[in-house]
């Protein structure tokens, strides 16, 4: 009995395999796919909605589906506190909306913008906006950045660079490159360098600051060190020990004005005083004041050479030489070759010592 049993559910089972086989031929599969899923008989987006499909599987949620869009949804009022689409977390709380205005909120509830995300955002590609409100960290790209004043919108602060900034690097007319200050500083505009020697700053005084060079004058100072500057060619060309004294040639100058370098091979000298008119009795073109009471040296002229060849002293006008010092100390009056201490030489009177009235001694070259 049990026998017959299994023969039976075995050819049961045989004719449900040829029916489902034969029913394919019959009713193509398509025939199970529902081509819409329909909600109550109210119009889609009003009430409760409906979620259809068509054909290709397109999806609309209280409306139909667009025939080319995968998923479209329609919400039932413009007003901001209703949602189109609301995902949640596991404790109920909203992640990602889209609210009927259009705005997309993600991590909060509240927007005045089409985008809001409360935390951090991320991208390793290019973020485009024609303008930026609130503060901004990462990496801007500077061709994007238009012109402005930094920190106008934060309450300002003070801003850096970790490398080279060049600035207008690409234009060919002359144009301000750096621009500190304004006309409305009283006290002064000033440029900071720092490093682990100190800083240097330099700055120009306004009408109420009355320290270092004083009322709208130019400061250069440093903290430390000397003040160099320097030709294409030619390094130290002027030196500022920070004792103050100044060295033209020379980086040790022991003097509060030292001029060195100069060679017998150079064809410009060492040190020229040139006005296009001529000094004055009380305004020399040279002028050198001890204003000393005491006794004291005003000038020195020193030549460590005992040539005869050249001078280390002459006074020349246009006619020629008028005195002249040689290297030996023979010192010559009309004439470059002095042979003695003192050599007088001309067609006149050559020496006349007077008195109070009458010459006291008077020596002529007849």
């Amino acid at each position: 009995m049990l026998k017959n049993a299994r023969s039976k559910l075995r050819f049961g089972s045989l004719l449900l395999g040829l029916a489902v086989i034969f029913s394919s031929f019959l009713f193509p599969l398509s025939s199970f796919y529902a081509y819409a899923i329909t909600g109550p008989t109210t119009a889609p987006g009003v009430g409760s909605g409906a979620i259809r499909t068509d054909a290709s599987n397109n999806i609309g949620i209280g409306v139909a589906p667009g025939s080319d869009t995968r998923f479209t949804i329609q919400g039932t009022t413009a007003d901001g506190t209703a949602y189109g689409l609301v995902v949640k977390s596991s404790t109920g709380t909203n992640v990602f909306t889209i609210r009927n205005d259009a705005k997309v909120v993600v991590g909060t509830t509240a927007s005045s913008t089409l985008l809001s995300v409360a935390g951090d955002i991320w991208t390793n590609g290019t973020v485009y906006a024609s303008t930026f409100s609130g503060p901004v960290s990462g990496t801007l790209n500077a061709a994007n950045v238009s012109a402005g004043q930094f920190g106008a919108n934060t309450g300002g602060g003070n801003y850096s660079f970790p490398a080279t900034v060049t600035i207008g690097s690409s234009n060919t007319v002359a144009f301000t490159a750096i621009s500190l200050g304004g006309a409305g500083q009283t006290q002064y505009a000033n440029f900071v360098l720092t490093s682990d020697g100190g800083n240097a700053q330099i700055w120009k005084s306004g009408s109420a600051y009355s320290s270092y060079g004083g009322v709208n004058a130019l400061n250069i100072y440093t903290s430390s060190g000397p003040i160099a500057f320097h030709t294409g060619s030619v390094t130290n060309a002027v030196y500022i020990k920070s004792d103050g004294n100044v060295g033209i040639g020379t980086t040790g100058p022991a003097h509060k004005l030292e001029v060195a370098g100069f060679a017998s091979s150079d064809t410009v000298s060492g040190l020229k005083v040139a006005t296009t008119g001529w000094g004055s009795v009380t305004n020399p073109m040279v002028y050198f004041y001890s204003g000393a009471s005491g006794d004291g040296r005003v000038l020195r002229l020193q030549n460590n050479g005992a040539r005869t060849d050249t001078s280390i002293f002459d006074i020349v006008n246009s006619a020629g030489t008028i005195f002249y010092v040689q290297g030996n100390g023979n010192v010559g009056i009309g004439t470059t070759g002095p042979n003695y201490k003192l050599h007088v030489a001309g067609a006149t009177d050559i020496l006349d010592v007077q008195g109070a009235t009458n010459a006291f001694y008077r020596a002529t070259n007849k």
